[in-house]
This record gives structure tokens, C-alpha cells and sequence, in this order.
């Protein structure tokens, strides 16, 4: 399970926009591989209303937490 906590703001930059889009790109695949290849349960974090949680259980999200 990754868990991303952001204390601050961070401003997209010419710095920061590129890290991120390589970081999205490689956390995807992980969670694809964990989730298929290792059959771990995915855990969905904030999930406070109804409509999320039916969102996300609609995707396969197999745990949540509000």
C-alpha cells in the first residue's frame, strides 16, 4: 500500500509537473502488478460518501476507509 500525505501545497513547476507525471506512471503499474500478479486487496483511502464509496467498489477497490 502506497499513502501519499502532502503537508503543504505544492505548485506545479518545471520541476515538480515532470516528477510527478513519472511518479504517477510508476505507481500505476505497481498497483496494477500487486493487484493482478500478487492478488493483494486494494485499499481506498477518504471515501466519506456514498457516491465514492460506490464508485470505488464499483472499480474493484476491495477495502475502504473514510
Amino acid at each position: 500500500m502506497l499513502e501519499w500525505v502532502e503537508r503543504e501545497l505544492i505548485d506545479p513547476s518545471a520541476i515538480t509537473h515532470p516528477l510527478f507525471e513519472h511518479l504517477h506512471g510508476q505507481v500505476m503499474i505497481a498497483i496494477d502488478d500487486f493487484g493482478t500478479k500478487l492478488e493483494l486487496g486494494i485499499a481506498g483511502a477518504g471515501a466519506q460518501t456514498a457516491e465514492q464509496r460506490d464508485y470505488l467498489t464499483s472499480h474493484g477497490i476491495d477495502f475502504l476507509q473514510g
